[in-house]
């Protein structure tokens, strides 16, 4: 075990999802969660809650499925994140093509799900005012099911820096 973690994540940034039904989700997102479309093509749909270029990116696929990958912001530099992960043997990829608003990505996978996880150090600006209404202003969670809820936990605190909160049975943490 090291002593600190390879990467200190300051804030959930994103989460993808995928579905057949892109239009109906959009729907959803905009016109009950108050959520702003940024930006849209026949196989993505950016939204966001204000500051940011995103936090929900919905893509077509032939099946419904829980998130596709999550994105998260981290402090210090990507290069000095990039080091840490691979010194302690993880593979990662740098990738500068993942979507707009976050044009220098560190891919890391999920051990437990091969989810892709995003590391990033800012994300580009939405130019969307905030909302006065109902609109969520972050996203705060997101849930993930996991074969292994110990190792996914200790993943998520040794790796990226995770503070362990609270506990549901051993299923949910």
């Amino acid at each position: 075990m090291h002593p600190s973690p390879a990467v200190r994540v300051a804030r959930l940034g994103y989460v993808g999802f995928s579905s057949p039904d892109v239009a109906r989700l959009l729907e959803y997102y905009t016109n009950v969660l108050d959520f702003e479309l940024v930006e849209n093509s026949p196989s993505r749909a950016f939204l966001t809650t204000g500051f940011d270029h995103h936090c929900v990116v919905i893509e077509k696929a032939e099946a419904m499925s829980g998130r596709t990958f999550v994105g998260f912001e981290v402090h210090g530099s990507l290069d000095d994140a990039a080091k840490r992960l691979t010194d302690r043997g993880y593979e990662i990829e740098r990738r500068t093509d993942v979507g707009p608003g976050t044009p220098d990505v560190l891919v890391l996978l999920e051990p437990a799900t091969g989810t892709p996880l995003h590391l990033y150090e800012s994300q580009l600006e939405s130019g969307v005012a905030t909302s006065a209404g109902v609109r969520p202003s972050k996203l705060g969670h997101v849930a993930a099911f996991t074969p292994d809820l110990s190792d996914m936990q200790g993943f998520y605190q040794e790796l990226l820096g995770f503070r362990w909160s609270d506990t549901i049975g051993d299923f949910f943490v």
